[in-house]
């Protein structure tokens, strides 16, 4: 399923009811909505997350998600696992390494729109 816009607005608030409508199409939550990094505000995917939703997005790379993601990557939140094709043979190189920083770990400040990673 997909949702095709006029494009004369702004993307932004259109992202949470978007996911509603496909939920309600679809019959249930249990689909990934991928979608752009305009998608990636931390009140769009804190409302698909808290609804039991499964989200794909890439983080915009504007505010402080430089600095969090820098500091990540510097300093990772969470254990690093390797990353691995499907069938790939364990005794084959990994393709990468990464790890996971669930969304609950984030604060909020609705006053100073103001996002950080909790310890």
């Amino acid at each position: 399923m997909s949702a095709t816009l006029e494009g004369n607005g702004a993307d932004d608030p259109l992202y949470w009811p978007t996911w509603q409508q496909m939920a309600k199409v679809i019959g249930h939550k249990h689909f990934v909505f991928l979608a752009d990094c305009k998608a990636g505000a931390i009140a769009t995917r804190a409302q698909i997350a808290s609804n039991g939703g499964i989200y794909c997005f890439p983080l915009p790379m504007t505010g402080q998600n430089p600095e969090l993601l820098k500091q990540w990557v510097l300093n990772p939140p969470a254990p690093s696992v390797e990353i691995r094709l499907p069938r790939q043979d364990e005794e084959e190189p990994a393709v990468g390494k990464g790890f996971e920083v669930e969304l609950g770990k984030f604060w909020f400040n609705g006053e100073t729109f103001q996002v950080g990673a909790l310890g």
